[in-house]
């Protein structure tokens, strides 16, 4: 299982928390279930990028695709 969902709705986009592991991170820690929403691709894409750098996974991060 991924650490991340992508949920892209309305032109937001929602990363939800899967994992303990992404509970734990530090900072940018989701409790599994729970959603950051960001507004724009590029912030997503930053956070995503920042996430990968550091091990994370995520899971529909096509939907981001330019």
């Amino acid at each position: 299982m991924n650490d991340y969902k992508i949920v892209a709705q309305n032109g937001e986009y929602m990363i939800i928390g899967q994992t303990e592991r992404a509970e734990k991170r530090t900072p940018g820690n989701i409790k599994i279930g729970h959603a950051l929403v960001l507004k724009g691709r590029e912030d997503t894409d930053d956070y995503i990028k920042a996430g990968e750098a550091a091990g994370f996974t995520f899971e529909k991060k096509e939907f981001i695709a330019a």
